[in-house]
This record gives structure tokens, C-alpha cells and sequence, in this order.
């Protein structure tokens, strides 16, 4: 089981990538503006889905350390 410390970091964490993960939402969406308007960056379209790659992977990795104790701990 996690101490009020490392439970704490884990909060704090989770919060943070939904924070990045919610500013990568918002530039998914400026992005398909700008292809609406022909405004469209080369580029910036794959940066935006590394990005997205990216958080998904933290957020699995998190989910991961959750899973882990529940299953060890029973709960």
C-alpha cells in the first residue's frame, strides 16, 4: 500500500497529465480549425499526435501503478 506521500504524488500526477492531456485537446482543435480555414501548419498535425501518444502512454503507465496495488492489496 502507498503512503499518504506517494498517494499524494500519485494525485498530483494524475492531475497534471489530465491537465497536458487537455491542452493537447485544445491544440487537436485549433489544428482542425486551421484545416477548415487552409491554414494548415506541414507538420503540426503528427507533432499533435506524438503529443497525444505520448500522455496516453504516462496515463497507461499510471493506470498500471493503480492496477498493481488494488490487485495486491485486494481492494
Amino acid at each position: 500500500q502507498w503512503s499518504a506521500a506517494e498517494a499524494e504524488a500519485l494525485r498530483e500526477l494524475g492531475g497534471e497529465l489530465r491537465r497536458i492531456g487537455n491542452n493537447v485537446n485544445q491544440i487537436a482543435r485549433a489544428l482542425n480549425v486551421a484545416v477548415h480555414k487552409g491554414e494548415y501548419p506541414a507538420g503540426q498535425g503528427t507533432e499533435a499526435k506524438e503529443a497525444a501518444r505520448l500522455v496516453r502512454a504516462e496515463l497507461r503507465r499510471l493506470l498500471a501503478i493503480y492496477t498493481d496495488n488494488l490487485e495486491r492489496w485486494g481492494q
